[in-house]
């Protein structure tokens, strides 16, 4: 904390807070929807040591259909970054964006039903055109990698798609050609398919839907085609490949907006407009339930350092939920969420999150037009408990901290505040009221003017004294009035005022 005093008889105190926003960037005109990064470690010598330094790209996306890049401002504070271009490409609003790295491009999609591909920017990078995915006959809604170049997108149009995006960049490439996907699942939902997640444990790639439910699919397994069926169900179109249908994860009461696997905790994280986050063991079965509050979930994204389970909601706050096993026999679940930070400052519902993990941060970007840096949770700073909302910890987590279990100290109750010495009873500030207050004021006369002179610590304060006094003599002593001043009158003036006194006319001689 930072005290400070004002000549208005204020007292400041300034408390850091490490859950603010370390930096916000502006750039978008619209609302923001998509974030992704790409960072590049620094290169390694003969000896194993570190030459020159990492490099990272952040790119955002939304409702403006301007892909923007963004760059580190400064090695000092990681979170700080400046704006560098902007490409245009996309005819609507940009939904979903990843990184791959094994051909060094973004890949991008949106309302215009397109998948584009960005080759990463920067002066080593070699310069390639952008490259258009175009098989999609609906709102492409979602991306994911299925290992180093294989992409998977879910669409609006009850799709399911793979991609090699290292086809796409082949030599003679032209920018806009066309790229054909290798395998597609027709009808693979009900509804919309909203998310896709993959798993590389389990060889799975999970789909979400407005039909309320969460597909898996075996990546190690193909299909061949299969005719249509008149009743609407799925299948394999003439000349593709698709993939088994090996799950199915049933639970939520709407739809469900998103889902990610999480490496840490071998577990399936889903997020449902029914406003709970669920969790899922490898075998499909829920293991974990949770309603943040907030009005509603927006996003959702997994801490791949600690396993946290990151909450956008429709309040702008950013919460973040640790996920451990429940000890206690309390709840209906084998895990339990229990939150450890919230982040507030947006001023509009959160549309993702993505963690940095090279960079120890959080990137959210949000509906009111901004991207705000957060310092990412971690366990060691004992910050958990200060940083989260009393009021959404909930009875049981209440009663965890009361009792003082399972809880680093925070930075009050090892630093205690103590009464400054000044202040205390018998004190300077206490001898000084006894003798007339703090603010008595006595003013200087002429006659203490040789103690107050004395008692002057500089030219300056001599010189305002001295003229202190002179102005004090100038205004409160009344000015002495002048001496009349007289002069000898001559023989003619001393003749007119004696016939003025006597009333006679003088006579024309007189004149004369």
């Amino acid at each position: 904390e930072v005290l400070a005093s004002t000549n208005t008889r204020q007292l400041l105190i300034w408390r850091f807070n490490p859950h603010g926003a370390a930096s916000i960037l502006h750039a978008h005109t619209d609302w923001v929807e998509a974030l992704a990064y790409a960072h590049k470690p620094a290169e390694r010598g003969e000896h194993g040591d570190e030459v020159g330094q990492d490099s990272l790209e952040l790119i955002s996306a939304g409702s403006d259909a301007v892909i923007r890049r963004w760059e580190p401002a400064s090695r000092h504070n990681p979170a700080l970054f400046d704006h560098t271009t902007s490409d245009a490409g996309h005819d609507g609003a940009v939904l979903c964006a990843l990184y791959c790295g094994a051909v060094e491009c973004f890949v991008t999609c949106g309302d215009d039903s397109t998948i584009r591909l960005w080759p990463e920017a920067g002066p080593t990078a070699a310069p390639r055109q952008p490259q258009v995915l175009t098989e999609h006959t609906d709102r492409v809604t979602g991306l994911a990698l299925v290992g180093a170049s294989t992409l998977a997108s879910v669409s609006w149009d009850l799709t399911l798609r793979l991609w090699q995006l290292d086809a796409a960049f082949d030599t003679g490439a032209a920018a806009g050609a066309t790229h054909a996907s290798t395998h597609v699942i027709q009808n693979a939902h009900d509804d919309y398919i909203l998310s896709v997640a993959f798993s590389p444990e389990l060889g799975q790639i999970a789909s979400s839907s407005a039909d309320q439910g969460v597909k898996l699919w075996d990546v190690r397994c193909d299909t061949d085609s299969s005719p249509v069926d008149a009743d609407g169900e799925m299948f394999v179109p003439e000349g593709k490949r698709g993939k088994r249908c090996c799950g199915v994860l049933l639970g939520h009461t709407s739809d469900v907006s998103c889902v990610k696997w999480s490496e840490p905790l071998a577990l399936w994280v889903t997020s449902s407009e029914d406003r709970t986050v669920r969790l899922w063991n490898r075998g499909g079965v829920q293991v974990g339930e949770y309603r943040p509050p907030g009005d509603g979930i927006t996003a959702l994204a997994l801490d791949r350092c600690h396993g946290c389970v990151i909450v956008g909601t429709m309040d702008a706050a950013v919460r973040i939920y640790a996920v451990a096993p429940d000890l206690s026999g309390e709840s209906l679940w084998p895990f339990e969420l229990k939150l450890v930070q919230t982040n507030s400052g947006h001023a509009d519902a959160v549309r993702c999150v993505l963690h940095v993990p090279e960079r120890q941060l959080y990137v959210t970007a949000s509906w009111d037009r901004s991207i705000r840096v957060w310092r990412a949770y971690s366990p060691r700073t004992g910050n958990g408990a200060e940083g989260a909302d009393a009021a959404d910890l909930g009875d049981a987590q209440a009663e965890e901290h009361d009792d003082g279990s399972d809880r680093q100290q925070t930075y009050a109750e090892l630093h205690p505040l103590t009464e400054p010495k000044w202040l205390r009873k018998g004190g300077a500030l206490e001898r000084r009221r006894g003798e007339g207050g703090l603010r008595a004021r006595r003013k200087i006369k002429p006659a203490e003017m040789d103690d107050a002179t004395s008692k002057a610590s500089s030219a300056l304060g001599l010189k305002l004294l001295e003229l202190e006094t002179r102005l004090k003599a100038t205004f409160t002593e009344p000015a002495a009035k002048p001496a009349p001043v007289r002069r000898a009158r001559t023989s003619g003036e001393a003749g007119s005022m004696r016939r003025a006194a006597s009333g006679r006319e003088p006579s024309s001689r007189s004149v004369l």
